[in-house]
């Protein structure tokens, strides 16, 4: 089966005040995704996370690869064809009072896409628009209020129906509940995966928090200074992650109580993409890097089907996780 989105060696990069200097903010990521599936994006800020999702929306511009998305290449795509193709690509974005026009009624705001278009007459962009709110939840009662008139969670589930009104393939969630409280988190979450579910919509969840992903995600990929580190399952990732630096963000989660797993604190900051290190970009910041390291750049190889990484010793180093019984406090409970 040909996958949703195929990306193959992804760069995008951006000129410095020297000319023979370029930020590698995104660099020779690939990665698959398949219909229907969730895809978590994890890191650290500054590893490239939302630069990539951008790049897959053309917000920025690609500097090298591919991004196919059901056989049609993003980056190549040009004007018209663009536009096009953009309406089976959307975005959902952190701020959920940002990304609404403070002067137009959310209503309007869910409509605004149909009419750029030019999809229908007003009166079907109007029933299309309140389908959407039944959709996400929202009373039809609050289409007549602007943005500062809702509560937080309900101005991101505006986002959410403005996303799907155009019926996109393929929704980027770049942090989309990192702005609300905890409580709101879940049902927004929910939300998302009832919406798959009925839609069959796929995901890109763009997020730094692990127990985010392992709640919605069916496999997670692990960036670091624009590069993956590793992709794989969400529960393998979690209960036997394979890099170092996916052990320090799992060992980084929050726990109520003590359960006995050493919490690795990396030290320093991530380095410079302008400059970043030779060989494994994650070796400054590695107790386990040795001259290899420094050496030679690691090759991708699979431990276990469908879980790949990139580190010269993944085969040999035993690295901690979360205990398979733990998960389900992790995952808040996903089945």
């Amino acid at each position: 089966m040909s996958p949703l989105l195929d990306v193959d060696d992804l760069r995008v990069s951006y000129p410095t005040r020297r000319r023979d200097e370029r930020v590698k903010a995104v660099d020779g990521v690939s990665f698959v995704m398949q219909e229907g599936e969730t895809l978590g994006l994890i890191g650290e800020s500054g590893s490239g996370k939302s630069t990539l999702g951008r790049a897959l929306m053309r917000l920025v511009q690609p500097t090298a690869g591919t991004a196919r998305l059901r056989g049609t290449d993003l980056v190549a795509l040009r004007g018209r064809a663009g536009r096009e193709m953009s309406a089976h690509l959307q975005m959902v974005f952190q701020d959920p009072h940002a990304s609404l026009n403070p002067r137009m009624r959310v209503l309007a705001s869910i409509e605004e896409p149909l009419a750029i278009r030019r999809v229908g007459d007003r009166e079907h962009r109007r029933a299309r628009a309140l389908e959407l709110f039944d959709l996400v939840g929202l009373s039809r009662e609050l289409g007549a209020r602007y943005p500062h008139e809702l509560s937080g969670g309900q101005k991101q589930r505006v986002n959410i129906a403005r996303a799907l009104v155009l019926d996109p393939a393929l929704v980027v969630c770049d942090e989309a509940v990192s702005a609300l409280d905890v409580a709101l988190q879940a049902e927004i979450l929910e939300l998302l995966r009832r919406l798959q579910s009925e839609l069959g919509l796929a995901y890109l969840f763009i997020t730094h928090d692990l127990s985010v992903v392992a709640h919605i995600a069916d496999r997670v990929a692990v960036m670091y200074l624009g590069r993956l580190m590793e992709i794989g399952p969400v529960d393998q990732l979690v209960t036997r992650p394979r890099h170092p630096y996916t052990e320090a963000l799992v060992s980084a989660q929050p726990r109520i109580s003590p359960d006995g797993r050493e919490r690795i604190v990396l030290e320093g900051d991530i380095p410079s993409p302008v400059h970043p290190p030779s060989g494994c970009r994650f070796r400054t910041r590695c107790r386990y890097a040795t001259e290899r390291c420094a050496e030679e750049v690691p090759a991708w190889r699979e431990p276990a089907p469908g879980h790949r990484v990139a580190c010269h010793y993944a085969d040999t180093l035993e690295l901690s996780g979360v205990d398979a019984a733990s998960t389900s406090t992790l995952d808040g409970g996903r089945p």
